[in-house]
């Protein structure tokens, strides 16, 4: 297989770094700790006003630093990596996860052509008096694989809009991330998400390792706290970004419809949470005309009630009973 002749090729961990002292040095340490042999790691300083770069710059010529004075987001920082980077294949990393030492390993031995994009599977670690959502995660990803199949190494699309493939778990091809753009810097929600839709429509094939070789960790920093009306905005704006890509593609199938449609009412729904009831109800809508009964959580019950009572009208009944507004 073509991944078993590449010992030699360079690979580029990108770890773009916000405020990460807390974990950083953990994250630069799987990378360096990689059993593939030709490895640089790229720390890039999204701004931090706290001690990340001087962990990074304390690795000495193991660790390449490049700095910012601003914030720009995970996007920015990760494009910024992708221009600098010298190897010919990326690994992203966000700064407060960590690979495991055959990550970059195994996936490259997964190869077999040059449209592969090999990812693997992720092991959430809660951080110490982090609550154990863990059951909560896997219902709320559970709505996006709601009829569709299990993963497809034939339905790349369909893969990359149904929660497989996340950043950390994916290993490019540079020359096919520089031909795309990169990430779209315009995003700083979803924006794995469209690059995975704009890699799917370029004609690559996702090839899944069915190993654990990521750990991500959760805890309560402001990073992953993103249920707040501005978020919300614009994850609503971004699905409907999302959908005219593939929509102008020519790729909107009846299942790549359901998918979506799933997709709008679940940010609907999370929109109308946060307190903005107009956006919810516009994506209900638009959700609504790619399929007549789109999933909005995880919960088969819930959804059959939703769409049974009026997605609106149940969400007010649900805001009656919780006592919101």
């Amino acid at each position: 297989m073509e991944g078993r002749r590449m010992g030699n090729d360079l690979v580029s961990v990108i770890i773009p770094a916000y405020n990460a002292q807390r974990w950083l040095r953990d994250a630069i340490d799987s990378a360096l700790q990689q059993t593939w042999p030709s490895i640089e790691v790229l720390v890039v300083d999204d701004g931090s006003k706290d001690d990340s770069v001087g962990i990074a710059r304390s690795y000495g010529e193991s660790v390449r630093v490049l700095e910012a004075q601003e914030n720009g987001g995970p996007a920015v920082a990760r494009n910024r990596g992708l221009q600098a980077a010298r190897g010919e294949w990326i690994q992203f990393l966000d700064a407060d996860d960590r690979l495991l030492p055959e990550k970059v390993e195994r996936c490259i031995a997964a190869v077999e052509g040059p449209s592969d994009v090999p990812f693997c599977k992720t092991e959430i670690i809660l951080e110490a008096g982090f609550r154990n959502y863990g059951w909560w995660r896997r219902s709320a990803t559970r709505w996006l694989r709601i009829r569709t199949p299990e993963f497809d190494e034939n339905e790349p699309l369909l893969a990359a809009l149904t929660g497989w493939a996340h950043t950390n778990e994916l290993l490019h091809r540079k020359s096919i991330l520089k031909a795309l753009g990169g990430f779209n810097t315009q995003m700083r929600w979803q924006e794995d998400t469209e690059l995975k839709v704009r890699l799917a429509l370029h004609g690559i094939r996702f090839r899944r390792v069915d190993e654990v070789l990521v750990h991500m960790r959760e805890h309560t920093s402001a990073g992953r706290q993103r249920l707040h009306p501005d978020a919300m905005q614009k994850l609503v704006h971004n699905e409907v970004l999302i959908l005219e890509r593939i929509r102008s593609a020519g790729q909107l199938s009846p299942r790549v419809s359901s998918v979506m449609s799933h997709r709008l009412a679940w940010a609907g729904r999370q929109a109308w949470r946060a307190g903005n009831v107009a956006l919810g109800q516009e994506a209900f809508t638009l959700a609504r005309s790619l399929h007549p009964r789109p999933n909005v959580t995880g919960y088969p019950a819930y959804n059959l009630m939703a769409n049974w009572v009026g997605l609106e009208r149940f969400e007010r009944m649900v805001d009656r009973l919780i006592g919101v507004r």
